[in-house]
């Protein structure tokens, strides 16, 4: 997916309330996944199908409640234009593009927090109760990378015949390693590969090497 610094990515409506108000910019764009309980918050609303998926931020100062964003149909022609682009380039399989970070970039640490530990979001936001907080938070991945080399020479393979080099090719030496240390719960296990692993397949670099360990 290219980088848009306006595009957010949330499972349902009461995700997109919940965004934090200082990541948002006015006519900034939201996809939700599931519009379902979007009669939770407008009980005006009756056919689904005349709805877009995308919202945007119409009132800056009202995003953390329903009235905050409005449906880009009933949006600007520069809105709809805009999330009309944006439609056509995203996959089936949604996920946060890990590469907008609104104007704050940390060379792809929370990226990798977030991976590691599953319930940070709700830890960080006190979206649990307190009897449940310390539990949650031994519920890790590991998580870890190989870092590139600088010496050009070393990402280098050969392919030689008859005693002479015939091609000269980088080595792709991007890996990311993940490993459940939670091999006895079924549970975690449905959970990485249900929940984390279609977000991960669409984040990470199509030249990454991605290595399961642990979760059969």
């Amino acid at each position: 997916m290219e980088t848009f610094n306006y595009l957010r990515v949330v499972s349902r409506i009461a995700d997109m309330i919940s965004i934090d108000p200082s990541e948002l910019n006015e006519n900034d764009i939201c996809y939700v996944v599931s519009i379902d309980d979007i009669m939770d918050y407008d009980d005006s609303i009756t056919d689904l199908s005349q709805l877009s998926h995308m919202f945007y931020v119409s009132d800056i100062n009202g995003v953390q409640s329903y009235a905050g964003w409005e449906n880009v149909n009933n949006g600007s022609t520069e809105i709809q234009n805009k999330a009309t682009y944006l439609e056509s380039i995203i996959s089936n399989s949604t996920g946060n593009n890990p590469h907008v970070g609104y104007g704050k970039y940390d060379n792809g640490k929370e990226y990798f927090e977030y991976m590691k530990q599953p319930f940070k979001r709700s830890i960080d936001n006190n979206l649990l109760p307190d009897a449940d907080i310390q539990q949650a938070k031994q519920n890790e991945f590991d998580v870890s990378d190989i870092p590139l080399t600088t010496d050009e020479e070393h990402k280098k393979i050969e392919i030689i015949r008859d005693g002479n080099e015939i091609e000269n090719y980088y080595l792709n030496s991007k890996v990311l390693t993940i490993t459940n240390l939670r091999t006895e719960s079924d549970y975690y296990k449905r959970y990485f590969k249900e929940v984390i692993l279609p977000y991960l397949m669409q984040v990470i670099p199509s030249t990454t090497i991605l290595i399961l360990e642990d979760f059969d």
